[in-house]
């Protein structure tokens, strides 16, 4: 991996931050350096925690009032990315890090509502030009942000993600094309908490995928609900195959799946823009965590 942890600290910018996701208003660097710095801070390695540090530092800069980070520095403050900068400040070890921290899980905590949770408060305006626009659908519950979220509200949120499991043992995603990376990340929150049943559910969806028909991006989180259920060799197979489909720079090709619905949209996947990770940082941040999880559980 460390091919991999090279390729992230080269395509760190200038201001210290990783970017990606460029189609969109701005690009998403807070977000993206959330899961980047995380997925360094899980290799472990000397270099690889130095490069995470230096960027949480910026981002603990960032923070808005409040308690929380929207996706980049002028997009609405959002329960996502801020999430995802929670898990990578709590896995960095920093005196400065624990009142952010607490600051911003205050800050998720505000978006409970009574029946689910939301991605933007209802006190926050969602603006990205000079003209207002009609937001019910980002308002709304979104299981795949939820997923991201349940590890730091678990008391809170793990009901809701039991309670949005689907029949097949996936996640429907809001923000993402296939329910690949969302059921990942439910199905490792789960798992933390000892809710077996909900996780094998999720691992015999995965056994039902083919990852070598998926981007590298949707197979490594495939073998994230594997490694999540136990099942390690099936897991095994697929990092094997992707390390065969690693990049001579260390990358690997862009596949994370992601969307952008019309704000009113309250199904995401009916109007929406697809936006891939141009500079597969993304993807990169994604498989390590992969490999990250398996190494974790060995």
């Amino acid at each position: 991996m460390a091919d991999a942890v090279g390729f992230l600290l080269r395509a760190r910018q200038q201001n210290g931050l990783w970017g990606d996701f460029n189609r969109i208003n701005g690009g998403c660097n807070n977000w993206v350096t959330g899961v980047a710095a995380l997925a360094l801070a899980e290799t472990g390695g000397d270099e690889a925690l130095a490069g995470a540090a230096a960027a949480l530092e910026v981002l603990r800069g960032r923070v808005q009032p409040g308690g929380g980070w929207g996706h980049n520095e002028i997009a609405p403050v959002d329960t996502d990315t801020t999430a995802s900068i929670i898990k990578a400040l709590m896995a960095v070890s920093a005196p400065e890090n624990p009142p952010v921290i607490a600051a911003a899980r205050e800050f998720l905590r505000g978006h409970l509502t009574d029946d689910g949770f939301q991605t933007y408060g209802t006190g926050t305006t969602i603006r990205f030009s000079d003209d207002a626009v009609v937001d019910a659908g980002w308002r709304t519950t979104h299981a795949c942000v939820m997923a991201n979220c349940a590890l730091i509200l678990p008391d809170q949120l793990i009901p809701l993600l039991r309670q949005s499991q689907q029949a097949d043992g996936s996640w429907t995603p809001y923000w993402w094309r296939t329910p690949a990376y969302p059921t990942a990340l439910a199905a490792e929150a789960l798992a933390a908490h000892g809710d077996g049943a909900a996780v094998d559910r999720a691992v015999t969806w995965a056994r039902m995928q083919d990852p070598a028909a998926q981007s590298p991006f949707c197979a490594a989180a495939i073998a994230r609900v594997l490694i999540a259920g136990g099942d390690r060799a099936r897991a095994g197979d697929i990092l094997a195959e992707l390390l065969r489909r690693q990049l001579s720079d260390g990358s690997w090709m862009t596949g994370a799946d992601m969307i952008w619905p019309r704000p009113d949209q309250m199904d995401g996947h009916t109007d929406f823009l697809d936006v891939p990770d141009d500079r597969r940082v993304f993807t990169t941040a994604g498989v390590l965590l992969a490999f990250a999880a398996a190494t974790a559980r060995s």
